[in-house]
């Protein structure tokens, strides 16, 4: 329920200064005189009902800039509307050139409460649309504020979605749309992200080893290490003491050097020996000496001579005697050789199975180290392998992850398409709109049935077509005397007074749909082209609104004032309106 207690007005359109208090129900007729022209139209009446949508909504019901809405000549001034809202007393005050204030209310004081105009219009529970056609729902048809009946069939159908704030579903339809759109995104990146994770995973599965065959292979290997630790352990010869040879080495390798010598010295006297040899020989009388070139030409130089050769013999005789002990002494060196021979011999048999063992040293160690590279490369190609499983493992969970977000989106997806499809116009909209039609339906028949016992109006969620079938289409139905007709064939006041009946289903549309209970009702000129019993047939159901709210209506036909319970009226001089009761 929304009910307008007050209003104050300060240089807004043409009022310069205006308080009015609106009452719980009745009729409250609003006329003015425009003296500047002489004549009643341009007053000021509706810049009262404009300062009421100002207020509330910070927007005006007709084409207007934010620089026009002070008075001319003022630079500021406001709207300060007083109203009860859900049972809570509400002031809000709205400022030219900008500002607005909200306060809730007492009898006794006021508190300001800091809201956006967003939250205002939750805590009112009225949307601007529904406040134009519930408060100006008989305004003179206008692009901000058009007349239910002369709309064509599809915009008779916005026009109902609009009030019904059906058109918000056409919002979230499109909102909902997006987020499938956004969902099929986030989707289609999650499977792009799987399909790179496979890939990873695959690349570094085929890298991977079998772990277990590796192992096994392993264990063989690790067990053919023992094997040779165990055989270089049995084959550790003990090296032989051939220090005790030493010795007896050094003395025959002595002997053997000093049997170089005596050779190398028995050499050096053969050739003097030889030498001599060569010199000694017989000679004769007028020879010449072959070792000093004397001529030996008589008994005293061949004496010389001989006694010279005897010399050379005697020497060559000592030189004989030195070989011959050298040779003596040579003939031991046969024996020094074989002694060497037969002690390298002993030697070798002494170390022979040491250099065996040595050799299977050798041969077992180098076939050791081959194992344990063989061991130390299985290893290694286990921790990579453990690595490359980390990663796999990683990678898994990542998939997992990725997953359960594609579950997830894949449950939104749903729950969005299910959305989608509730906004959709065949879905929970067409629900309610044809469930609003009917109730239309009903209010406008009752109302039809008191002026025209002949006559019906409906609207129809489909239309027949002209060989007898039905097809989805919002349209509207008159029947007048048994025959369809079209709202062409109505005259003036026949289509005004139809109006008004339109208008008042609409009003208990919101009523019943949304409990939206608002006072004041406005009607602008609701009179106007109708004959005597249009307008009494009007002035009754006005009276029947105004028993349970105030109900206002701007008017010229002065013959219907006496059936008012107020009467203001709004008169304007040098571009300036004011207030006088009546």
């Amino acid at each position: 329920m929304i009910r307008l207690q007050s209003i104050d007005i300060e240089n807004f359109l043409s009022i310069e200064k205006v308080h009015i208090d609106f009452d719980d129900s009745g009729l409250l007729l609003l006329e003015g005189w425009n003296f500047d022209v002489d004549r009643a139209n341009g007053a000021g009446k509706t810049a009262i009902l404009n300062a009421v949508s100002f207020a509330l909504y910070d927007k005006l019901p007709r084409k207007i800039t934010s620089s026009e809405i002070l008075r001319r000549g003022t630079k500021k001034g406001f709207v300060s509307l007083r109203l009860v809202a859900d049972k809570t007393e509400y002031i809000v005050k709205r400022l030219r050139p900008k500002g607005v204030e909200y306060f809730t209310s007492t009898d006794i004081s006021s508190t300001e409460i800091k809201i956006t105009q967003e939250e205002w219009e939750r805590k009112l529970g009225l949307t601007y649309k529904q406040f134009i056609v519930s408060m100006y729902c008989s305004q003179a048809n206008s692009s901000a504020s058009p007349r239910f009946l002369l709309l064509n069939d599809s915009d008779k159908k916005e026009f109902l979605l609009q009030l019904l704030n059906l058109d918000e579903f056409s919002l979230c339809k499109k909102k909902t749309d997006k987020k499938i759109e956004d969902v099929l995104q986030d989707i289609s990146k999650l499977h792009n992200q799987l399909n790179i994770l496979q890939s990873k995973v695959e690349t570094y599965s085929e890298s991977m080893i079998d772990e277990t065959q590796t192992r096994l292979i392993l264990a063989q290997k690790e067990t053919s290490k023992q094997l040779f630790i165990k055989q270089l352990n049995q084959t550790n010869y003990p090296k032989p003491d051939l220090s005790k040879y030493l010795k007896l080495e050094d003395d025959i390798l002595s002997k053997k050097t000093e049997f170089t010598k005596l050779q190398t010295r028995r050499e050096s006297f053969f050739a003097q020996w030889n030498k001599l040899n060569r010199s000694i020989k017989p000679f004769n009388k007028d020879e010449t000496c072959s070792m000093c070139g004397t001529e030996l030409d008589n008994s005293h130089a061949l004496q010389v001579h001989e006694e010279e050769m005897h010399k050379l013999k005697i020497e060559q005789q000592g030189l004989k005697k030195q070989m011959d002990d050298i040779d003596v002494h040579l003939l031991e060196e046969s024996k020094v050789n074989e002694l060497y021979i037969k002690l390298k011999e002993r030697k070798r048999k002494e170390s022979s199975e040491y250099e065996k063992a040595v050799l299977a040293q050798h041969e077992l160690t180098s076939q050791l180290q081959i194992i344990e590279s063989q061991i130390e490369d299985l290893n290694k190609k286990l921790s990579a392998n453990a690595s490359l499983a980390d990663r796999v493992n990683k990678l898994n969970m990542q998939k997992v992850e990725i997953n359960k977000e594609l579950r997830a989106l894949s449950t939104e997806l749903e729950l969005q398409k299910t959305v989608a499809n509730i906004y959709s116009p065949t879905g929970a909209q067409a629900y309610v709109l044809d469930s609003s039609v009917n109730l239309f339906n009903e209010q406008v028949s009752k109302h039809v049935a008191e002026l025209w016992p002949n006559l019906t109006y409906e609207l129809q969620s489909y239309k027949e077509t002209v060989d007898g079938g039905v097809t989805a289409k919002f349209s509207e139905a008159i029947v007048m005397d048994g025959k369809s007709i079209s709202l062409g064939s109505l005259s003036g006041g026949e289509l005004k007074a139809l109006s008004i009946c339109a208008d008042m289903a609409l009003l208990g549309i919101l009523e019943q749909q949304f409990g939206l209970h608002m006072s004041p009702i406005i009607f602008d000129e609701a009179f106007d082209g109708l004959d005597t019993s249009g307008k009494e047939f009007a002035l009754d159901l006005i009276k029947n609104l105004g028993q349970t709210r105030q109900v206002i209506v701007i008017d010229h036909a002065s013959e219907m004032r006496t059936a008012f319970d107020k009467i203001l009226r709004v008169e304007k001089r040098n571009g300036i309106s004011t207030l006088v009761n009546v």
